[in-house]
């Protein structure tokens, strides 16, 4: 949906050796799609891979469609829901799934959680990536006012209260106590998962959004 972010975004996080797998490419400078445009791209995908599949003999389609990417999905809020909403119009049975920084509260400075729900998307990866405040903000860097690791917990929690299914995710970067980053995210009714960290020396790492 955008290159923007109001923190580190993931792709940095993982370190300087780490590259997204190919086809994934950042969007073209000063462009960010409407939700007429992304409809258009994943409608002609899936039908691209339909046909693969069908050539193949298998069974066609894919398990789901994630928004993600170098940038932050919430910061285009108005552009996620309305895809969002599209998405499910049109094949209402392929789960929608967010890769968030978890700030979408804060940035916008309302609970927007309940538009996440309503428009279709079922289930949110959230990176928190710390155990401690401090750490957090080392690590993320957030640009919004107020953002701290205390407001991605409170993110994360209502989430998992309002229904969605919530997995959090920290990288594994020299430092981080991993067991406590999935205590942490544990206690909060999330389940849990660690990203590998690249350091500058490896030439390339398959990515997992």
């Amino acid at each position: 949906l955008t290159n923007k972010s109001n923190s580190t975004p993931l792709p940095v996080t993982r370190g300087p050796g780490f590259k997204m797998s190919s086809p994934f490419s950042p969007l073209p400078d000063g462009f960010e799609p409407n939700s007429k445009q992304i409809f258009v791209a994943v409608d002609a995908a899936w039908k691209k891979a339909d046909t693969g599949y069908q050539k193949a003999g298998t069974q066609a389609g894919y398990e789901s469609i994630v928004f993600a990417g170098l940038g932050e999905p919430t910061l285009k809020l108005d552009v996620l829901l309305d895809t969002a909403r599209t998405l499910k119009a049109w094949r209402a049975s392929v789960p929608l799934r967010l890769n968030t920084n978890g700030l979408g509260n804060v940035h916008w400075k309302r609970d927007i959680i309940g538009d996440l729900k309503t428009s279709g998307i079922e289930s949110v990866t959230i990176a928190l990536n710390a155990a401690s405040p401090a750490e957090y903000l080392e690590i993320m860097k957030p640009t919004d006012g107020g953002a701290s690791l205390e407001e991605v917990c409170d993110f994360a929690a209502a989430c998992v209260e309002q229904g969605l299914s919530v997995e959090c995710t920290a990288v594994e970067t020299p430092g981080v106590n991993i067991q406590e980053v999935s205590a942490l995210a544990k206690s909060m009714g999330c389940s849990f998962r660690s990203r590998s960290f690249h350091p500058a020396q490896e030439d390339s790492a398959k990515s997992h959004l």
